[in-house]
């Protein structure tokens, strides 16, 4: 069933979720390519379709639920409803398929994750009505920390390393901040969608504020990183020129491409620069 052809095909990969879940997969790799492990594809496969399902799942959820319909990515998913309920179908499948072993194995990890990411748009029993992105400051650090314990500690306790060393906590650091920073100006976009009592952090300090204290992370972010690869230094500086003024241009006047787009394609320009690199050391 084909999406509308009245927009464009960047903006038709971008509001199926495809760009982000690929964005996921780019976050997941880091993990193989910075400590030369052989890539278990599966994963890979597995990471691409549960986040592909995750995020189409909950926006049907919110148009069911009413929640912030407004905007450009809402009218093209409620145009097409059913071709969007197809790629969820076809990704919740190819969860099952490719990470049937996984959830087996990790069935508590992957329950919990799944347990907040459900809770993250559908109402808490017994919390007077609320979800946990209603909670007042707690939304954008649930998304941090599921992306967290999916893109990073999943991938550890996937090929048995241990948790807990001086390398491995400051990756979940730095990839909490990053995911943080990232997340942010979406907030920064949902500013007038937002109940004022959801208190997120551009509601409270404003989005000068905000855009400056997402350059602020993401910079601690990527100084964590390169004192863990010390060999990252130099592919970190074009990744930091080229996304410091990609947060610092967030507005709440931008577009939703802007957005979904662009500020999530952090992610994957970190791991082609890391994968260049890689690529001409090895030359």
């Amino acid at each position: 069933m084909p999406f509308s052809s009245k927009i464009s095909i960047t903006k038709q990969i971008v509001f199926s979720n495809l760009w982000i879940s690929f964005g996921a997969v780019c976050l997941t790799l880091n993990f193989y390519v910075l400590n030369n492990i052989t890539i278990n594809t599966s994963l890979l496969y597995f990471v691409f379709f549960t986040t592909l399902f995750s995020y189409n799942f909950q926006r049907l959820i919110k148009i069911k639920l009413n929640i912030n319909l407004k905007g450009e990515r809402v009218e093209w998913i409620m145009v097409n409803q059913k071709s969007v309920l197809l790629i969820t179908s076809i990704a919740l499948l190819g969860s099952v398929y490719f990470g049937f072993e996984f959830i087996l194995e990790f069935w508590a990890h992957l329950t919990f994750i799944g347990v907040l990411t459900f809770f993250y748009v559908w109402k808490i029993p017994g919390l007077n009505g609320k979800s946990l992105r209603d909670i007042p400051t707690l939304k954008i650090f649930i998304i941090a920390f599921v992306w967290v314990l999916f893109c990073v500690i999943f991938p550890y306790l996937v090929e048995n390393r241990y948790l807990f060393t001086q390398r491995v906590i400051i990756d979940i650091i730095s990839t909490f901040m990053l995911m943080v920073s990232i997340t942010i100006p979406f907030d920064v976009r949902d500013m007038k969608l937002d109940k004022h009592t959801t208190k997120t952090i551009p509601q409270i300090i404003g989005e000068t504020k905000a855009r400056y204290l997402s350059i602020i992370l993401f910079l601690l972010s990527e100084a964590l990183i390169v004192y863990n690869y010390p060999n990252l230094m130099y592919s970190s500086f074009i990744f930091i020129v080229v996304s410091v003024i990609i947060l610092n241009l967030s507005k709440q006047t931008n577009k939703e491409i802007y957005f979904s787009g662009l500020v999530d394609s952090i992610l994957v320009i970190k791991t082609l620069i890391i994968l260049l690199f890689k690529f001409v050391t090895f030359l």
